[in-house]
């Protein structure tokens, strides 16, 4: 099997197994693209959410361990692959096909592997300014 027809079975199995099939064809006619973006921001998401994780691990052993004391407990998510791929399946899918005024819908049409971390914010965590100034320079 070659490499374009297991990307189309992957693209395929992807479909299905969320249920977005007429959100991913939506999607799909706005940004014919939408595949390769989405394999792209997730190769790209594995290594930032592993950065993320570290960050949010670090920030949580700071509060608990400072000055702090009012501080028990912290929780934290650092969003799944496949989660962060169909959030941008239905953002993409919201689009209609000639740009509009309206930011907070038209923002999800340049997504690509390489905004995508500045784009959809609910991905990781609030940081400090001397975190973000360090994501951005990695990532």
């Amino acid at each position: 099997m070659g490499n374009k027809q297991k990307l189309e079975m992957e693209e395929e199995s992807f479909i299905k197994s969320h249920h977005i099939e007429e959100l991913y064809a939506r999607a799909k006619s706005v940004d014919p693209q939408l595949w390769p973006t989405l394999m792209g921001v997730a190769e790209h998401y594995k290594e930032y959410a592993n950065f993320c994780q570290a960050i949010v691990q670090n920030t949580v052993v700071q509060l608990l361990n400072e000055e702090n004391k009012g501080i028990h407990s912290v929780r934290s998510r650092v969003k799944e692959v496949d989660s962060l791929l169909e959030k941008i399946v239905k953002k993409k899918a919201y689009l209609s096909q000639e740009p509009q005024d309206d930011y907070e819908i038209e923002k999800y049409r340049p997504l690509n592997e390489q905004n995508y971390y500045k784009i959809i914010t609910d991905s990781n965590f609030p940081y400090q300014k001397w975190e973000r100034s360090l994501i951005n320079q990695y990532f």
